[in-house]
């Protein structure tokens, strides 16, 4: 019996990635859309996307790579604000989400009841 032996190639892995990002970001625009429609009101519509993108970037440096804590990171990001964490009324929040060594979504849910205590307007997820 042989055995076949599959060689992924660095393009066609970068090339896999990108088309999984961009599924990703499709998916996040059109959820935001449907369901935070609110939170896209003062950005251009031909910004969205850009905006969106960048966001997600933000949320992977931070850590946060699950679907949900993006999506959440995001609509932080979008209700406070951008860069909102480095904002110092929210010093506390920046170092809840720099501590890398407690897990992503218990760093979201640690930001959003330390916001919610401090009376917060947060989005529902």
């Amino acid at each position: 019996m042989s055995s076949a032996t599959f060689i992924v190639r660095n393009a066609q892995m970068e090339a896999l990635l990108a088309m999984e990002r961009q599924k990703f970001l499709d998916e996040t625009v059109a959820l935001l859309r449907n369901d935070h429609s609110d939170l896209l009101e003062e950005i251009p519509a031909e910004e969205v996307r850009g905006q969106v993108a960048a966001l997600m970037e933000r949320a992977e440096k931070l850590g946060f790579h699950l679907y949900a804590d993006v999506v959440q990171f995001i609509i932080l990001s979008l209700s406070l604000g951008p860069d909102f964490e480095s904002l110092p009324e929210y010093s506390e929040v920046r170092d809840l989400l720099h501590e890398s060594d407690i897990d992503p979504s218990i760093r979201l849910t640690r930001v959003r009841h330390f916001l919610e205590r401090d009376d917060e307007k947060l989005p529902v997820l």
